[in-house]
């Protein structure tokens, strides 16, 4: 049991870990935005 669920459970954290560097990219730009404006 948790054979099946190893490779989603990888899939899942990656996704979740490029999501997290995503989002404080936008946010990070967001922010140099609104501070230059």
């Amino acid at each position: 049991p948790g054979s099946k669920l190893d490779p989603f459970t990888a899939s899942l954290q990656m996704g979740i870990d490029i999501l997290a560097i995503w989002l404080r990219y936008v946010l990070g730009i967001w922010t140099i935005d609104r501070k230059h404006d």
